[in-house]
């Protein structure tokens, strides 16, 4: 059975070095000049199929910087 999705696959990886970034993967403030939210990023990953690098400079919403450990909850 063959599926036709409107959308590429999402998978999602959590790296503990900014070393392990795979080359190909675009950081949004460094090679677009600006933030994402969490959200937008999941939804161009998944329309346009590139590979990107959130880091806490790169998001524009504190909420998943808190929840996924990033930064303390003031």
């Amino acid at each position: 059975m063959y599926l036709k999705l409107k959308t590429f696959v999402l998978a999602i990886e959590l790296l503990e070095n900014k070393k392990d970034i795979p080359f190909v993967a675009k950081r949004p403030k460094k090679d677009f000049g600006y933030h994402l939210s969490l959200y937008q990023a999941f939804a161009i990953s998944r329309r346009e199929g590139i590979s990107l690098a959130m880091l806490k400079e790169d998001m524009w919403c504190f909420v998943p910087v808190i929840g996924l450990g990033l930064a303390k909850a003031p």
